[in-house]
């Protein structure tokens, strides 16, 4: 089955509502999930708390869009979803060991 790469951004209500802020903790879960699961390979967060943006890897938009629907303050959100060409990243390793 074939994978692609998809970039998720949404701007988030300015100030943020207050079951918003209440939700954050299991909307980090679920991202951590998502993350170990490979889904979601990138989450990040604007400075300022104003946009979210995410690479997420999927067989296509329609999985893309059943995967943020579990979110749980995708109700707070219009995401725009775009298919990307590549996403490059830095793979983070364990240094080799030393036998010495």
């Amino acid at each position: 089955m074939d994978m692609s790469y998809f970039m998720v951004e949404f701007d988030l209500l300015q100030p943020l509502p207050a079951d918003f802020i209440a939700m954050i903790p299991e909307q980090r879960a679920k991202v951590n999930q998502l993350l170990e699961d490979q889904k979601v390979l990138m989450y990040s967060l604007a400075a300022d708390r104003s946009r979210v943006w995410a690479v997420m890897n999927a067989k296509d938009e329609i999985e893309v869009m059943h995967l943020l629907a579990d979110m749980p303050l995708i109700q707070y959100a219009d995401p725009v979803v775009t298919e990307l060409a590549f996403h490059n990243s830095v793979r983070f390793a364990f240094p080799a060991i030393s036998l010495n």
